[in-house]
């Protein structure tokens, strides 16, 4: 079975840029572009991970990844910033992974291996 990654980023350039990379690495993609909604989104289709901005206009990130800490089955969460302090609040917060922007299809490649995350499990 193909996972699932969902991105949450208010810029539809940078959610096309990662569902193109994404998906050439062989994943299903969701797209959200705002953290409005997400727990039940995740909660319905179960992706593996989330890749999360932190900075959004509607609801921040962060707000977004402490409402994930809350589900029963959470996923795996990757903060997503062009700013290293968000970043290291987000992980200090509970994500389990840190993405600067702009960000390498080789880096979302590694972060998602080190998190044992593969296309097909």
């Amino acid at each position: 079975m193909t996972q699932k990654i969902l991105v949450v980023d208010d810029d539809g350039i940078f959610r096309a840029i990662m569902r193109k990379n994404l998906e050439k690495l062989g994943y299903n993609v969701l797209e959200k572009a705002s953290g409005m909604d997400v727990n039940a989104l995740v909660e319905q289709e179960q992706p593996v991970a989330c890749l999360i901005d932190i900075v959004m206009d509607e609801k921040e990130g962060i707000e977004t990844i402490i409402d994930l800490g809350s589900l029963a089955i959470r996923p795996k969460i990757i903060a997503v910033s062009s700013t290293e302090f968000y970043l290291t609040l987000a992980v200090d917060l509970g994500c389990d992974a840190g993405l600067k922007k702009p960000i390498t299809p080789a880096q979302l490649e590694a972060t998602l291996q080190s998190l044992d995350i593969f296309p097909d499990k």
